[in-house]
């Protein structure tokens, strides 16, 4: 409140109209509201102020109150400086390159015509960038932009990057654990997801998986089944081995509902 009143009782002495509602300002008099003069500090010094504080909840709770998300008017929300926009691959910027879909990004890259100096200096990059867009492809996610957000991804989409990511950096000698990858997944992408998991794999990996799904379940090496039921009723391994000896473990409620013996009512 201090900081407001401080605005007003001054306002007279550099000719502010404090009763002017913050559309009707004119440039100069917005800016003066962020930077302020001798006579008030500025909105830029206040939150400042607050972000000093925040290790208080109250402070906290009060910078909650004024942050947005907003796209930026100079970069359109692509975090990068205009000067990226003066160069261009194929008539298009790299602004313009982030916000098309993964799977018509990889169109563009392997279409790409290029005199042979530029083919002789990009060979290896354009062969890099194109098994990354692949492998983004081949875990479901063709349809996301490369300026999304990482916060707006789902836990399934995160763990599908970082499957990517992997088969990317052919680590080898690594243990993955994955939970439920295959959610969000559409049911024809199911079968890319297995093969990146074998790939994982075949690079000298060892891929955990905790899953639902029947596709997944089936191609598993070897699989573990935790049971009989859920909570306190649960925590027991009810089977251990290949899905081929699990059809005959009638102490599993999983081989069972693979079986077609039970069944989810309604489904």
């Amino acid at each position: 409140r201090k900081w407001k009143e401080r605005l007003i009782y001054n306002a007279d002495k550099f000719n502010f109209p404090v009763h002017k509602p913050f559309y009707k300002l004119t440039e100069n008099q917005k800016l003066l509201l962020w930077t302020g003069n001798q006579y008030f500090k500025g909105l830029n010094t206040f939150f400042d102020y607050l972000e000093k504080k925040k290790y208080k909840i109250q402070y906290r709770v009060m910078i909650s109150r004024y942050r947005g998300k907003t796209v930026c008017p100079e970069c359109k929300g692509t975090r990068l400086k205009k000067e990226v926009a003066y160069v261009k691959i194929g008539e298009k910027t790299i602004q313009d390159l982030v916000q098309l879909p993964i799977d018509k990004l990889y169109q563009f890259f392997n279409n790409l015509t290029i005199d042979e100096y530029d083919q002789t200096v990009s060979k290896r990059l354009l062969t890099e960038i194109k098994n990354r867009l692949e492998f983004l492809i081949n875990v479901g996610l063709s349809y996301l932009t490369l300026n999304r957000l990482s916060s707006s991804l789902s836990g399934g989409e995160s763990q599908r990057i970082n499957l990517a990511t992997s088969l990317g950096s052919s680590l080898v000698g690594s243990i993955y654990i994955l939970d439920e990858p295959s959610i969000g997944l559409h049911s024809r992408d199911i079968s890319l997801l297995i093969k990146v998991l074998k790939d994982l794999q075949k690079l000298g990996n060892t891929v955990l998986v905790v899953e639902h799904d029947e596709k997944i379940i089936k191609s598993a090496d070897e699989l573990i089944d935790i049971g009989p039921y859920a909570g306190r009723l649960g925590g027991e391994i009810i089977f251990q081995g290949p899905f081929s000896k699990l059809k005959k473990n009638k102490r599993s409620l999983t081989s069972l509902y693979l079986l077609g013996e039970k069944s989810i009512p309604g489904a």
